[in-house]
């Protein structure tokens, strides 16, 4: 094993002691696609497994340990095995997988129906409070709002109707699903598994299912070959498992991603392209699919 990385773990007194009795083979670097200050280690021992060391750099973000934690105890199926928290690291479970980008172009719309199915039958089954979130909403929206202002004119944009989320069921979320955070582990059927999740002070499921449905729409229109049938396709897979109330406020967050996504660089779509998705979902009547299509 690479000194460098050897050196790292070893400041870390409960995970190295973890790593006491295994012979570790190799440590290897894993890139992050959106998050590249972290350290990600895939880390192999003797005994034939295999492990993920992750360090995070932003102070910030650290309360996604103790969240990944949580949801690893709510969900069992869904988050990988943790072995060990530390400070700012923790060592988990590697998962043998493949994300969104991955798949072949004519598994994506399976995949990402079974994975909808299976969302469904996880995150329903169980009653849960509600909770009113509209002025949470309200302001978040606000901030994203003004901080793409300069993609719109004064008029354009200026408020959303909230009352949906005066009544959102207290099921606990991972709060950044997106393509690179949920894994497809096949054998005889599809599984998924969720890595680095978000604190966001608030639970909404209809987060998890906006966010992943507007990255798996946008990342295969923007980056292979602005198929915009396909891409419709694959978001109508996924969204289509979900709860009538749920999907109503999934419909907000996929508008949001957009309004995020516009202050990021695209691989290859106008920002125009972007400002009209974002208007279509946030602004006009409709269901999703007909939104996004009538935006491309």
């Amino acid at each position: 094993m690479e000194v460098f990385y050897n050196e790292i773990l070893e400041k870390y007194a409960q995970i190295n002691s973890f790593f006491q009795d295994k012979n570790i083979l190799k440590a290897t670097p894993i890139a992050s696609i959106w998050r590249s200050k972290n350290l990600i280690l895939k880390v192999d021992c003797d005994d034939g497994q295999s492990y993920l060391f992750k360090r995070i750099a932003e102070d910030s973000e650290v309360s996604e340990i103790p969240l990944a934690v949580k949801l690893k105890q709510e969900y069992p199926q869904l988050f990988p095995a943790i072995y060990s928290t530390e400070g700012n690291a923790y060592l988990m479970e590697f998962i043998e997988g493949r994300t969104f980008f991955a798949l072949q172009k004519d598994e994506k719309a399976d995949y990402l129906d079974k994975c909808g199915q299976l969302l469904q039958q996880i995150w329903y089954s169980s009653a849960s409070d509600e909770k009113d979130i509209s002025d949470l909403m309200k302001r978040s929206f606000e901030q994203r709002r003004k901080k793409a202002g300069k993609f719109f004119s004064q008029d354009e944009l200026t408020s959303y109707d909230f009352s949906c989320f005066t009544a959102v069921p207290q099921r606990m979320s991972h709060n950044d699903l997106n393509v690179a955070n949920l894994f497809f582990v096949s054998n005889e059927t599809v599984g998924i598994k969720m890595i680095d999740p978000q604190e966001m002070g608030f639970n909404d499921i209809a987060r998890d299912i906006g966010r992943y449905c507007a990255s798996a729409f946008f990342n295969n229109y923007d980056r292979f070959g602005n198929d915009a049938k396909h891409s419709v396709e694959i978001a109508d897979a996924f969204i289509s498992h979900f709860r009538e109330q749920d999907v109503e406020r999934a419909k907000y967050y996929i508008g949001e991603s957009f309004l995020s996504f516009l202050n990021y660089d695209t691989v290859s779509v106008p920002k125009d392209v972007l400002k009209k998705l974002t208007l279509n979902v946030l602004t006009k009547k409709g269901s999703i699919v007909e939104l996004l299509e009538n935006a491309l």
